[in-house]
């Protein structure tokens, strides 16, 4: 016997039998737009730092280039702001080292569970005017393998950020070298470059946010309403213009934890913003008068 048919049977009658109803239509659970924003945040500060480092080292480096109108010196040029983006990349790793990215995204991990867990309870307690006690046995792992996948997703940020620029300044240079193109003309090349890959990682630190709590937040959600002897959930949407087609055609659909549809449970599509509804079944049961 689950202990969800336990609460019906010893809590739920005593609260609602008289009004006939022994599980009552849920509460929406709160949205996680606020971790969300407050990993966002996080992560646009070493988007910035990447900004501020670039405008430091590079931005002299490049104008002192220009000035000097040479064709000559290109590959002596390349090799100088190269070796600036290593610069940029020790002061990088000065101010967010390793150690600060494992505790961010453990931060990040223990707020989120705090969170689903305040979030399942008063669903729960809406439905059966009792709150279940979630044991919580496969948690830890769930949190563990979110710190690790996202402490490998922070540090591509820089990652890919410092590749894509080396790479833009050395094919600038080669491209520029075959047009016999002027140094005057090779440096507006890269600077536009670099604010394109400085969007990209902005847009991707938006992007690890949304699409990591909403994750997990979903793998939370799946576990503890497992563990307590659920094996089905009603998929619900957001009910606005940002659900995607095959979501909102899903909306009141029941579905079993152990046959996911396609696609993936509620928050397993990339920046999926839907949630599990708890699906009690009452019928068959006997409680006692």
């Amino acid at each position: 016997m689950s202990q969800i048919t336990d609460l019906i049977i010893e809590r739920v009658q005593a609260k609602n039998s008289r009004k006939g109803k022994l599980v009552r239509k849920p509460t929406r659970p709160a949205s996680t737009r606020r971790l969300e924003n407050q990993y966002k945040n996080e992560l646009y500060k070493r988007v910035k730092l990447l900004r501020n480092l670039t405008v430091k080292q590079l931005s002299p480096l490049l104008k002192e280039v220009k000035h000097e109108v040479k064709i000559i010196r290109k590959d002596q040029d390349a090799d100088e702001i190269a070796s600036r983006l290593e610069v940029i990349k020790s002061e990088y790793s000065q101010q967010f080292p390793d150690n600060s990215t494992e505790f961010l995204a453990a931060q990040t991990a223990a707020a989120t569970s705090t969170f689903n867990l305040a979030q399942e309870k008063k669903v729960f307690t809406s439905m059966l005017g009792a709150t279940p006690v979630f044991p919580d046995n496969a948690t830890p792992q769930q949190l563990r393998f979110f710190i690790k996948n996202n402490v490998s997703l922070i540090k591509s940020i820089p990652t890919e950020y410092f590749d894509k620029v080396e790479t833009a300044i050395y094919r600038n240079f080669s491209q520029g070298g075959r047009a016999a193109k002027t140094i005057n003309e090779i440096i507006p090349l890269i600077n536009q470059d670099i604010r394109k890959e400085l969007k990209k990682a902005k847009n991707r630190a938006k992007l690890i946010s949304l699409d990591q709590i909403q994750k997990l937040n979903g793998q939370l959600s799946q576990l503890r309403q497992t563990e307590i002897g659920l094996s089905e959930y009603r998929w619900r949407t957001m009910q606005d213009e940002r659900v995607r087609p095959e979501h909102e055609a899903r909306e009141g659909d029941v579905f079993k934890w152990n046959n996911p549809p396609s696609g993936g449970h509620p928050g397993e599509a990339i920046n999926c913003r839907c949630y599990a509804e708890p699906v009690i079944k009452t019928s068959g049961l006997k409680i006692a008068a």
